[in-house]
């Protein structure tokens, strides 16, 4: 079964899921479980992935759990939210993620700039920097199939690999050329009954994203279904 097939291709907004952007800082995703909590997702993301010998685990894991990391995964899933599952109208939505984006670049550039100073103690260097965008794409995964834990089956590598290749693309200006990265993805959940209280995930089909920076093609536009 697809993932469309099991939510039928309905709007979003049957889902009762709807996205506020706020000035103030990022909106919490869709979901009251404490294992859906930004922190919890990267810290489990940290602890399940595998990391090549020359990453420094125990600076990576201050880079990937801090505050900088969790403000860019909440804005990046409603990012994506507001690309392929939101009903609103396109130029409410591609205001929205003109705003989510500005903001996520500030983050990143703040989160870079402190940690690219040699002789400070927050220095992390190329190799354990490469390691953050799949991380934090794998965490992304990790907060749709929390938010939906009753559609966990239904997010297979194709969307996995969608999730990886832009958010390398956005935070590493790079495409993966071959996904067998996203096979080991966990989403923290297998085998879980569904909350009763778990909205249920519906899409539509979107435009390309509206991202300052070309998107990569987009795997999911194939089987978004037209309306």
């Amino acid at each position: 079964m697809t993932f469309l097939t099991a939510v039928g291709g309905l709007p979003a907004a049957s889902a009762g899921v709807q996205f506020h952007y706020d000035p103030e800082g990022p909106t919490a995703l869709p979901s009251n479980d404490p294992t859906c909590r930004p922190e919890s997702l990267l810290e489990q993301t940290w602890a399940l992935e595998q990391f090549p010998i020359h990453v420094n685990r125990a600076r990576f894991r201050e880079l990937l759990v801090g505050e900088g990391a969790r403000a860019l995964l909440l804005d990046s899933f409603w990012w994506l939210w507001l690309q392929h599952f939101d009903s609103a109208p396109a130029q409410e939505r591609r205001h929205h993620q003109s705003r989510l984006f500005s903001r996520m670049a500030a983050t990143y550039h703040r989160l870079f700039a402190a940690t690219t100073d040699r002789f400070a103690p927050t220095f992390i260097d190329d190799g354990t920097w490469a390691a953050f965008p799949p991380c934090l794409a794998h965490a992304l995964f990790r907060a749709y199939a929390n938010a939906f834990p009753g559609q966990r089956a239904d997010f297979q590598d194709q969307f996995k690999e969608h999730l990886l290749q832009v958010v390398m693309w956005w935070f590493s200006g790079t495409f993966v050329g071959c996904c067998t990265v996203v096979q080991r993805w966990h989403s923290g959940g297998d085998g879980e009954a569904p909350a009763e209280h778990a909205p249920v995930l519906t899409a539509g089909v979107r435009p390309g994203p509206s991202s300052p920076r070309p998107p990569p093609a987009d795997p999911l536009s194939h089987w978004l279904p037209s309306r």
